[in-house]
């Protein structure tokens, strides 16, 4: 295989993972890429499934007053709700609400259902290859551009 070859089958295969995102999307209404990615943070990140706005601003990499004004729009929404520490009362904990957790990991749920289907029709070697080589390009990415 060319090195043109190669570039061709990355940059369709781009495209078509893009589609396969976008058509997968669907059911989650009024939710964008950058949105998911913050609500998995803030339920992922500890144990507690909850974050600081400092924590959330420091991943996101903007300032603790931006970070508060995309959660103001997300309480609105009644995707979050603040709670304040009762150690100290200037920490504010993120968490999302009951609601919002239960559509979201509906969603997961049907996320993973899908993965697994193409994770089965990939088969055992491939996958480790395909880890193997996502790692690669992760590493790649991060270093270059993020």
């Amino acid at each position: 295989m060319t090195r043109e070859d190669t570039l061709k089958a990355v940059d369709e295969s781009l495209l078509v993972l893009m589609e396969f995102t976008r058509e997968t999307r669907k059911p989650i209404k009024n939710i964008h890429i950058r949105d998911l990615q913050i609500l998995l943070y803030i339920d992922q990140k500890h144990d507690n499934h909850r974050v600081t706005v400092s924590e959330l601003a420091y991943h996101l990499n903007i300032t603790p007053a931006a970070a508060s004004q995309i959660l103001t729009g997300y309480e609105k929404k009644g995707w979050i709700r603040r709670i304040r520490s009762e150690q100290d009362r200037r920490t504010v904990y993120i968490e999302m609400t009951d609601t919002m957790k239960n559509h979201f990991y509906d969603e997961l749920q049907i996320h993973r259902e899908r993965l697994n289907k193409l994770l089965d029709k990939i088969g055992e070697k491939d996958c480790e290859a395909l880890v193997r080589i996502l790692s690669i390009l992760n590493d790649y990415v991060r270093e270059t551009y993020i």
